[in-house]
């Protein structure tokens, strides 16, 4: 790359929702910022075709126009592009293609397994699944760099496609540094913040409220298609939850949750599942409490108001994201990394 390192950054995202992934990419390009990179958003909300927004287009037709223009754009920046960087969305191989033939860094970010997402999500026909995979393996040929974010992730992908292991490495998640810590004191309250009504686990965490109040804690729920569309912004909750949730896990190659370092990035100490990417930083750190069953939850919780040193897990949990999981520290680290 130059002194001056440009990168594009591809992704079919809608950035117009709040949801983990738009915070993803907004922390990635704020902390890319700050490594004296120039970085330019190309999300599929910002493209318009024949005047109109790509989003009023059909799947189909998002999935061809995005690789078309997106590949596009990598050729009009080929003089001051140093680096096309891609958020994975099924089928976009052509400016892979493109980036290669100008002999630009490429690299492609996974956040989940994108054979089940696309199984799952999107019930293609088994023509359109094979063709989302054979686009992947070219891909993987292709790309100089692939970014996941657990060793799940890792473990498939060199499975089942043609990546060396040195061309593939785990970064976690991110919070926000420099937010304001949540007050010292126990209000008896705490807070679960969802954003896809498919993986939100509603019922089970309205019946988890219901609990609480009978023992005089307030669970607020905030999710964007149940109660509230507005963005999490911190507050003055003595926890936040994780649901376990099976066919996240299974889709996803491991769980790295965003909402998890945002209730970090707070001072929140975080009551979350046995998932084994989350897990270790909970339990090393000592930043919130680890349950094994849905049944453990009430009783973690209430642990919580017993701890005599709770004050101090808030503060461990604050200054993990100011000093070590935070978006600056995450971009420098992958893009140096893709610099090698």
């Amino acid at each position: 790359m130059s002194n001056k390192d440009t990168i594009l950054y591809i992704t079919n995202v809608n950035m117009n929702k709040i949801n983990g992934a738009t915070e993803h990419i907004n922390g990635f390009v704020a902390g890319a910022k700050k490594q004296n990179v120039d970085i330019t958003l190309l999300s599929i909300d910002g493209i318009k075709i024949l005047g109109k927004s790509l989003l009023f287009y059909s799947k189909l037709q998002q999935l061809i126009f995005m690789n078309i223009y997106s590949a596009f754009i990598v050729y009009k920046r080929r003089k001051e592009t140093d680096l096309v960087y891609i958020r994975y969305s099924p089928f976009i191989i052509l400016p892979i293609i493109i980036s290669q033939l100008l002999k630009i860094k490429s690299a492609i970010e996974l956040n989940g397994n994108i054979d089940r997402e696309t199984l799952e999500l999107f019930r293609p026909v088994m023509p359109v699944r094979l063709i989302n995979s054979i686009s992947l393996f070219i891909a993987f040929l292709l790309i100089d760099k692939v970014i996941v974010v657990t060793e799940g992730l890792k473990k498939y992908y060199l499975k089942y496609y043609p990546v060396s292991r040195g061309k593939i490495k785990v970064f976690s998640n991110a919070g926000v540094s420099g937010l304001t810590k949540r007050q010292k004191g126990l209000l008896r309250k705490g807070l679960y913040v969802s954003s896809e009504i498919i993986w939100s686990s509603f019922n089970e965490i309205n019946q988890l409220k219901i609990h609480l109040e009978q023992r005089k804690i307030l669970l607020e729920i905030m999710g964007e298609d149940k109660v509230s569309r507005k963005k999490f912004e911190g507050g003055n909750y003595d926890f936040g939850i994780l649901m376990f949730n099976e066919i996240r896990l299974r889709l996803k190659g491991g769980f790295s949750p965003i909402k998890y370092f945002s209730y970090l990035s707070y001072g929140i100490p975080v009551i979350t599942p046995d998932y084994s990417d989350i897990n270790k930083i909970t339990e090393d750190e000592r930043v919130g409490l680890v349950y094994k069953r849905k049944s453990e939850i009430i009783q973690k919780i209430l642990s919580l108001y017993q701890m005599k040193d709770y004050e101090e897990m808030s503060d461990r949990a604050y200054n993990l994201i100011q000093n070590k999981y935070n978006w600056k520290n995450n971009a420098k680290e992958i893009l140096e990394w893709i610099k090698k």
